[in-house]
């Protein structure tokens, strides 16, 4: 052992690093749209985090594309994936802003906090190794 990282350690820091700096850029975008539709009283939070989450989608898809995982896997391939991908957060997401805003009452930024904590790793894991996964099925 030399002590040093390993070319595949050195892979997935980057990996993680720049799957941190999308998610964080889509994260701004979902939650400036979803506190801006719930405080200007335009949806309320099960809306609002629909409309954001939606609205986060894209930044998510070709950052995680480009830079996370520098897939080289067709669009026709990765994009549905990674929409399935997307979708399985999104369920997850209203589920847990329907149960802590909805039946316990937690303030929406509150939930957020908790969102933005959960899903990710949920998500890292499924397009590492699904979504972006060049190859194979």
């Amino acid at each position: 052992m030399t002590g040093r990282p390993e070319a595949a350690e050195l892979g997935l820091r980057r990996s993680v690093l720049a799957f941190a700096a999308v998610g964080l850029a889509a994260t701004v975008v979902h939650v400036s749209i979803g506190l801006v539709l719930v405080r200007l009283g335009y949806a309320s939070p099960f809306w609002a985090n629909f409309i954001a989450f939606t609205a986060a989608f894209s930044v998510s898809y070709f950052g995680h594309r480009r830079w996370s995982f520098a897939s080289r896997s067709t669009h026709r391939r990765s994009l549905p994936r990674f929409f399935s991908v997307a979708l399985i957060a999104l369920a997850l997401n209203q589920v847990l802003v329907h149960v802590l805003v909805g039946r316990l009452g937690i303030s929406y930024p509150y939930t957020l906090l908790v969102l933005v904590t959960l899903v990710p790793a949920l998500t890292y894991s499924l397009s590492r190794f699904w979504a972006f996964r060049e190859g194979g099925s």
